[in-house]
């Protein structure tokens, strides 16, 4: 994939908007663009959480199984949001994501976010601390 063809994809997230073309040069080598499947599993319940996810295209169904081993839907991500918060936080995740339909997801290493948000708090308009850890 083209440097520029991932600039185009981040500035339709409202994070990356107002970055200019140098900082987003800058940036998309910390960026992997990944297709997942209809039902593909992004990631499950008491897997390592190394990654900041974007969806570009898609739908992303994030849930917990009960005792009996019914979903309890948490959250439903749709083009253009994010998941992955408890990767800044715990090392754990705590629910499992899977693809809804056909999805382009950004992946970022917690880490590598981190210190984008710390380097830029005044172009991406957020901090460290817009990114909360969850309450579930």
């Amino acid at each position: 994939m083209l440097a520029q063809d991932k600039i185009n994809d981040l500035r339709q997230f409202d994070l990356f908007k107002e970055l200019d073309c140098q900082t987003l040069e800058q940036i998309v080598p910390y960026f992997t663009k990944r297709l997942y499947k209809r039902n593909e599993v992004v990631y499950a319940t008491n897997t390592e959480a190394r990654y900041f996810l974007f969806v570009l295209t898609g739908k992303v169904k994030i849930f917990k199984l009960s005792e009996l081993g019914n979903e309890q839907i948490i959250r439903m991500i749709a083009p253009m949001e994010f998941t992955g918060e408890l990767a800044l936080f715990e090392g754990i995740r705590k629910a499992h994501a899977v693809a809804m339909v056909k999805s382009e997801i950004y992946l970022i290493e917690n880490q590598q976010f981190k210190q984008l948000l710390l380097d830029y708090p005044q172009k991406t308009g957020y901090s460290i601390s817009f990114v909360r850890k969850p309450s579930w």
